[in-house]
């Protein structure tokens, strides 16, 4: 499987790390064939990924499977005409989420919603009405199984 994960800013946090280590246990274990990770930012990153890092102006050479992790990479990717399945990770957003946007997302049949913790997926069927299935801090498995 070709996964990417489109974030908003590559660098030292959390969500990052998280992806990383998905990426990194993937590749290594064969689960995943090949993985990119696609910015619209970059600062420093301290840690190595075993995949490619790319601005997310390349996006439109990706086919697999896009995981994004805000509202506005996710309209990004829909805009682009490509071969790729988009998952919305909901959960990630450092800000809080423009609810008339989320719910133009979360109802767009191309978009398959996953939610970080039971908490968000509590907080995003509150918000839209419509249930998520959780993928904690992208658990290779648990991705693996909902996106399949």
């Amino acid at each position: 499987m070709n996964l990417g994960v489109y974030i908003d800013i590559l660098g030292d946090n959390e969500e990052f790390h998280s992806a990383v280590k998905t990426i990194n246990d993937g590749v290594k274990s064969g689960d995943l064939s090949d993985a990119s990770i696609f910015y619209d930012s970059a600062s420093n990153i301290s840690v190595k990924a075993e995949c490619g890092l790319f601005n997310s102006t390349d996006l439109w050479n990706f086919t697999g499977t896009l995981v994004t992790t805000g509202l506005d990479p996710t309209q990004n990717a829909l805009d682009m005409v490509n071969k790729f399945d988009v998952v919305y990770y909901y959960g990630w957003q450092t800000t809080q989420a423009n609810t008339i946007a989320l719910l133009g997302i979360a109802t767009n049949p191309k978009v398959k919603v996953i939610c970080r913790n039971e908490q968000d997926s509590k907080t995003f069927k509150r918000l839209t009405g419509l249930e998520a299935k959780v993928v904690t801090d992208f658990n290779l498995k648990e991705l693996l199984q909902v996106i399949s």
